[in-house]
């Protein structure tokens, strides 16, 4: 499997992340996932867990 923070960067802009991510899983794993996904300054919403 690859991995997904670096699949989501690659899509923006000089890798920078997404500005928003949403996240419903609800493990802490996941969690950290999501915000390394997200640009500095971007929004994440943590539901779940």
């Amino acid at each position: 499997m690859q991995n997904p923070v670096e699949e989501v960067r690659k899509f923006t802009e000089d890798k920078r992340g997404a500005d928003v991510a949403i996240e419903a899983v609800g493990l802490p794993e996941v969690w950290e996932q999501t915000i390394s996904m997200v640009r500095k300054g971007g929004t994440v919403n943590l539901f779940g867990g």
